[in-house]
């Protein structure tokens, strides 16, 4: 039966809530900035945004929400609670341990993630944290030009990186969490 799938020789990880734990300090920065409109985030909207860019998320909740704002208005303020919550970002269990297994194994992997490049950036700040992250050799952020600002569940982040790994996309396994991430 192992005959009739590709030989998987390429890994691809998605990052927020697999890699990192920051479910917890995203949902507390959104209703931290949606407590100014009298309102929180349910979970159901949260599972919803969940794994897509920054820009979409926010449409979703925006209108959802009915808030008296533009979305990239919505973008800019949940950066500002963001920022000051990301220096609290550790791994999720086991993920340290599965990364440097990956890293030592000299396992050619790459980094996906819908977040733009200053999130990521943010969110890495940790030495611990920034020291895995660092010895990725691909990483495609959701602000890449060749994935098109089309976030998950379109499968550009993976097709672009398994792309910049020489590898063919059936040669990946792809490690994600989130209901659009596992669509794309």
């Amino acid at each position: 039966m192992y005959g009739q799938y590709p030989r998987i020789t390429h890994l691809i990880f998605d990052m927020d809530g697999l890699l990192l734990n920051t479910e917890q300090l995203h949902l507390a920065a959104s209703n931290m900035l949606l407590a100014k409109y009298g309102k929180t985030l349910p979970l159901s909207l949260k599972a919803r945004t969940s794994g897509r860019t920054s820009l979409e998320s926010a449409k979703l909740v925006v209108e959802e929400l009915r808030l008296p704002l533009r979305a990239e208005q919505y973008v800019q303020s949940l950066f500002g609670f963001q920022k000051e919550l990301w220096r609290d970002t550790a791994f999720m269990p086991g993920a340290e341990r599965l990364l440097g297994h990956v890293f030592r194994s000299r396992l050619p992997a790459a980094l996906a993630t819908s977040i733009v490049k200053p999130s990521l950036e943010r969110k890495t700040v940790a030495p611990s944290v920034h020291a895995l992250f660092d010895k990725f050799p691909v990483t495609v952020c959701g602000d890449d030009p060749e994935v098109r600002g089309r976030g998950k569940p379109a499968p550009d982040l993976f097709l672009v990186a398994a792309r910049r790994l020489n590898a063919q996309p059936s040669q990946c396994l792809v490690f994600e969490d989130s209901p659009a991430g596992v669509q794309a």
